[in-house]
């Protein structure tokens, strides 16, 4: 049990050493394909959590989304289907970004 906690924190500790979000972009290289797989892995956090707050304001909040075309709400069905439009997108970036990151060598 001790060898796989520190498996899963040194995991961690591997994909955050290096987070330099604000950081002009290195020069191309492989540096640079790391450099863009952190910001695509930034994205893909900030823009599945912001999905998924959406959901469970709707979901376990009750709150109707308004549709403003058509003056209406959304049905339940038609909800679900747009968040897991979105989800896909934000979990493609994630994965594509977490890839990238754990692939790519730092230096």
């Amino acid at each position: 049990m001790r060898s796989s906690a520190k498996s899963v924190i040194h995991i961690v500790m591997r994909i955050f050493s290096d987070f330099r979000i604000f950081e002009r972009p290195p020069k191309p290289g492989l540096r640079l394909f790391r450099w863009i797989a952190w910001r695509w892995l930034a994205l893909g956090v900030l823009f599945t959590s912001f999905i998924l707050v959406f959901a469970v304001s709707h979901f376990i909040g009750g709150e109707p989304i308004y549709y403003t075309n058509e003056k209406r709400n959304l049905t339940d069905a038609e909800t679900w289907e747009m968040i897991q439009m979105f989800l896909s997108g934000g979990g493609f970036f994630f994965i594509v970004g977490l890839i990238g990151v754990l692939s790519l060598p730092k230096r």
